[in-house]
């Protein structure tokens, strides 16, 4: 990106004067956020973030009926998910009126107008899990803490508090999620062909990129917390955890018939798929392993400044897995 320097540098001289706080300030952010996470992902990922919330502040609520607003602050509600989580900041975007302007803005990019009622349910529920995954999170660094963890039974009322959080908080995601998805193949929005891969048999097609982009996000956002849930309950040996992971594992089926669509389309889709193909790399026999890791392979070809080897690859997805395997007592 040899103009990125520059930009970079134009844009924080605009940040030192009276025009800064606009929406195209706030819009010039974003495209620099995503041009970040699509060249040089995993560097500094939230580098953009404390600076988004603050001008979000003072750029005030969006104009009632403006696209462009809606469509910059549905892009500014994606981004600042994971800021969220991991700071407790006080999220704007799920208030009055920008919630409207965000929902507006979600269903006019996917091109799909039915599904908005059902994207108000999903933005929802997922504020609702995005508040509460500090909660989770807390939840296990004190089992952890707890000297006496190893004694902690299923019936003990922490663990069943924790057990009722996560029972809740995954499957209120799943639902939301899966209704979007169910209503867009009713629409013929997504068909399923018989494309097959080395991962499956068929494969989804879109009526548009920016479907499936949405579509990504959610299902990626579910997978990650099924996977927390399903090792909660096996941890403490809770009798429905073999049921989840057949779950997850269909989960990882759907999201491998993204693959084909994604890989024609562009590279920031298919790096969109990044985290749930990393989390769906357990449930992978060796040659859909393969498979994946040659996905990874290219991404790092066309955005890391240095490409990891195929060794290397496998050794962080495996590294991973066994971090989302080891029992939390």
């Amino acid at each position: 990106m040899p103009l990125y320097g520059k930009a970079i540098r134009s844009l924080s001289q605009t940040l030192k004067t009276d025009q800064a706080f606009t929406m195209e300030t706030l819009a010039a952010i974003l495209i620099m956020q995503r041009a970040e996470a699509l060249f040089d992902p995993g560097h500094r990922p939230l580098i953009h973030s404390k600076g988004i919330a603050s001008l979000l502040a003072r750029v005030g609520p969006p104009k009632a009926g403006d696209k462009f607003h809606a469509s910059v602050f549905a892009e500014t509600y994606s981004v600042m998910i994971p800021y969220w989580m991991m700071t407790g900041w006080d999220n704007l975007i799920e208030k009055p009126p920008w919630r409207d302007a965000v929902v507006s803005g979600l269903t006019e990019y996917t091109g799909v107008p039915e599904l908005k009622p059902y994207f108000y349910t999903a933005f929802d529920k997922n504020n609702r899990l995005c508040e509460k995954v500090p909660v989770l999170m807390q939840g296990i660094m004190v089992l952890f803490q707890d000297p006496e963890h190893e004694k902690f039974s299923a019936i003990s009322p922490f663990v069943q508090q924790m057990t009722e959080e996560f029972r809740t908080a995954e499957t209120s995601v799943r639902e939301a999620v899966y209704a979007i998805f169910d209503e867009a193949m009713k629409l013929g929005a997504i068909i399923e062909e018989d494309k097959s891969t080395p991962l499956t048999r068929t494969s989804y097609n879109f009526s548009s990129t920016h479907l499936a982009q949405s579509l990504v996000s959610y299902l990626s956002f579910h997978i990650y917390i099924l996977r927390l849930r399903y090792q909660w309950n096996v941890s403490f040996q809770l009798p429905d955890a073999p049921d989840l992971y057949k779950i997850f594992q269909d989960a990882c089926i759907r999201i491998w018939k993204f693959v084909p669509f994604m890989q024609k389309a562009w590279l920031f889709l298919l790096r969109h798929l990044q985290s749930s193909l990393a989390i769906s790399f357990e449930a992978a026999n060796e040659d859909e392993k393969d498979y994946i890791l040659s996905i990874f392979e290219n991404l790092d070809r066309h955005g890391k400044k240095e490409s990891r080897t195929r060794e290397e690859l496998r050794s962080q997805l495996e590294q991973q897995s066994l971090l989302l395997q080891m029992e939390w007592r």
